[in-house]
């Protein structure tokens, strides 16, 4: 039997504090872009030791800002403890969007593999309908199968007959795509932390409808196939077994026809990444001593370089990243333990 956590009440000062880092980092975040056009505008003016001054402020005020956010999110990782299902709790008390990315989709328990589909490991199709008992659950976990960044490799399909494959797909199979080659694929693998880059559907007769840079557009699977470096999974809605109808399709076809690549969306979806916002959200150590160690060099960088405004430029981008990473939305909330679920005094 696994021994209770004994979690102290929060004191006041404790409490008090907690709460204002939201505040500071409200205020940080609007005095962002006015403090670097001051800085911008002095160095204009032929000020030299001010704007010096400013920077320095300016990256001790975020190293503060991080040890303060830190203390700040200190309570809500203790109520989390570190086990699995109040770790969940916290994420799931998160406001979040729906799903927008491979892995979110592969781990919302909404698809399994195919019988009739091969895989590389013969057990994928008993692990992932296993793991799809807790959705999200990777949110916390950070890897559920393989360590590295490389993850849920383990339902790549094993294809050895194309046209075998191809008679085995269902109109609307959803097909993951990996490029061992391709530049592009392996930055959004190393980014999002999952093997596959891509994925598209199964719109019948051998043919993928995907969007990509060009648009959305129907491709020939054989393309993927036959290329000795591309990977493909497939995945098929779980609440049924039967195929998408035809009908279905076409309304879903002509709905894709009037998408277009966003740029923007996609850089939002990485930066939601970036910053830690697809599962806790709390400030981990590494992230945590890397702003440190980003600070520290924007020190050596303002002592060494004469050139005020790359200075600027780096703090700008910098501090941007630092906000959207210490910021929660409930970590700082004063009615905390009642949203976790947790008394003050007893887990």
């Amino acid at each position: 039997m696994r021994p209770q956590r004994q979690i102290l009440p929060e004191s006041t000062f404790q409490r008090r504090s907690r709460c204002a880092c939201s505040a500071i980092l409200r205020a940080h975040a609007r005095g962002l872009l006015p403090l670097a056009l001051i800085v911008l505008f002095l160095d204009f003016l032929g000020c030299r030791n001010l704007p010096h001054l400013i920077l320095l402020l300016w990256i001790t005020t975020n190293i503060a800002l991080t040890l303060l956010a830190d203390y700040g999110q200190r309570r809500a990782r203790c109520l989390a403890g570190g086990e699995l299902p109040e770790l969940l709790r916290l994420a799931y008390s998160n406001p979040r969007p729906r799903p927008d990315d491979i892995i979110d989709t592969i781990s919302s328990g909404r698809f399994h593999i195919p019988a009739a589909i091969p895989t590389v490991d013969p057990s994928a199709s008993f692990v992932l309908n296993s793991l799809n008992r807790i959705p999200y659950a990777y949110m916390v976990t950070q890897t559920i199968h393989d360590f590295r960044y490389l993850r849920y490799s383990w339902i790549a399909a094993s294809v050895h007959d194309n046209a075998a494959f191809v008679s085995a797909l269902n109109l609307g199979d959803l097909i993951l795509y990996r490029h061992d080659r391709a530049v592009l694929s392996n930055c959004v693998c190393l980014v999002t932390r999952c093997y596959w880059s891509h994925c598209g559907a199964y719109m019948g007769e051998g043919q993928v409808g995907h969007t990509d840079l060009s648009g959305t557009h129907l491709q020939r699977i054989d393309d993927w196939l036959s290329n000795p470096h591309v990977h493909i999974a497939v995945l098929r809605r779980s609440w049924t077994d039967a195929p998408v109808t035809k009908e279905e399709l076409a309304e879903r076809w002509a709905v894709a026809n009037r998408w277009r690549y966003s740029y923007i969306k996609t850089f939002s979806t990485l930066w939601r990444i970036m910053t830690g916002k697809t599962g806790t959200g709390l400030l981990d150590r590494r992230v945590k001593y890397g702003l440190l160690g980003i600070h520290a060099c924007l020190y050596a960088l303002l002592a060494w370089l004469p050139y005020v405004r790359v200075v600027v430029v780096a703090m700008v981008l910098v501090s941007s990243y630092l906000y959207s990473t210490l910021t929660h939305w409930n970590a700082y909330a004063p009615n905390l333990d009642q949203l976790l679920g947790e008394s003050d005094a007893e887990s």
